[in-house]
């Protein structure tokens, strides 16, 4: 089976839009890809797509990105 996604960042723009909310969590974007989009990886696969991805397009400047304060995790939010 190809493990490959084409056009990866229309599921995680659709996961955005469906999460609804201004500020996400890259764990929230990879529920939503195993619950709701049936992403055929496992939940730690799902996180680490939804990372790598989310960063690519923190980089290209259409996510903007703030560190939670006491914990070690990111918020984003669209630009």
């Amino acid at each position: 089976m190809n493990s490959r996604v084409t056009n990866p960042e229309s599921y995680i723009f659709s996961a955005i839009i469906y999460i609804g909310k201004d500020n996400f969590t890259s764990n929230d974007v990879a529920k939503i890809l195993i619950e709701r989009f049936s992403f055929q990886k496992t939940f730690f696969k799902a996180k680490a797509f939804t990372y790598n991805q989310i960063q690519r397009l923190v980089r290209n400047g259409l996510l903007s990105k703030v560190r939670k304060v006491g914990v070690y995790q990111y918020s984003y939010s669209r630009t």
